[in-house]
């Protein structure tokens, strides 16, 4: 089991990996989308680890144990639109990908400046 500085610092590469592909002259926002939640999935997890709580192996898990806790619930409200807007990215897989999009201005002011910042900035306040 990983403890929370290796989750943080997988959140670190996260996010050189997202620093990287928003230099490129070319849309990367697709992947940024799916880097986003793997980031945000890497703090979920560091904080777990500081709460002693069992790493989660599956998303399903991770998502109801985010769902159900108070202490989790204002993470979880980042955390989930920012998974689904990974799998629309990977697999074009959502009931109305038609309402999700992943254009460049959407995935940095939505995604990356919002979501993925609120999540970073909750999960500072709580390890």
């Amino acid at each position: 089991m990983l403890d929370q500085r290796a989750w943080l610092a997988a959140s670190q590469r996260d996010q050189d990996a997202i620093d990287n592909l928003l230099g490129c002259s070319e849309d990367t926002s697709e992947w940024i989308a799916c880097i986003a939640f793997y980031k945000a999935l890497h703090l979920v997890e560091a904080l777990l680890a500081r709460d002693k709580k069992r790493h989660q192996n599956s998303h399903v898990a991770r998502e109801k144990l985010l769902k159900a806790s108070t202490r989790y619930e204002s993470i979880y409200k980042h955390y989930r639109p920012l998974w689904r807007a990974s799998m629309v990215a990977r697999y074009l897989h959502y009931e109305n990908v038609a309402v999700i999009k992943l254009s460049a201005d959407h995935v940095r002011s939505e995604l990356l400046d919002r979501r993925l910042a609120g999540l970073q900035e909750l999960v500072s306040a709580l390890i």
